[in-house]
């Protein structure tokens, strides 16, 4: 008698024990779902951050969090998916201090005139474009939106 106890004690355990690996894997497969895209989307682009022209990594730059910058190609893959994807509906650019080289300049002029081809709209920002001094690259840059806003 006492070990059919025993095992009707044992099988409810393992019931029990089983449950609560079957929940656990639900709820884990319930927060894995992909979150919903959102249906408007405006693509931000800060031009106050040095263009660069390719990253020289370390595997230290990951686990330091050093690896901020941004290269002139992923901009320009950035603006030329842009124009085709759906969800994108236009630019807004913000401008700063830093001066981009002429060189990025017209690289990302010409990626932003086949992005205003699509139909989508683009913004420019800046605080300054060049404060008395040599902002013809910056302003060259901001030429290609459709519109230009300065803060006064």
């Amino acid at each position: 008698m006492f070990r059919n106890i025993v095992r009707a004690f044992a099988v409810i355990g393992f019931l029990v024990v089983a449950l609560i690996f079957v929940g656990i894997a639900a709820a884990s497969l319930q927060t894995k779902k992909a979150p919903k895209e959102p249906e408007t989307v405006i693509l931000n682009l800060n031009f106050d951050e040095n263009i660069v022209e390719h990253v020289e990594s370390s595997p230290l730059d990951f686990a330091l969090g050093e690896n901020s910058s941004t290269t002139l190609l992923d901009i320009i893959q950035v603006i030329d998916n842009a124009k085709t994807d759906p969800h994108v509906k236009g630019i807004v650019a913000r401008f700063g201090g830093t001066q981009p080289t002429f060189a990025h300049a017209q690289e990302i002029l010409a990626a932003l005139k086949r992005f205003r081809a699509s139909g989508k709209f683009t913004y420019a920002f800046g605080s300054t474009y060049g404060d008395y001094g040599l902002g013809n690259r910056t302003y060259y840059l901001a030429s290609a939106f459709d519109n230009i806003w300065l803060q006064p």
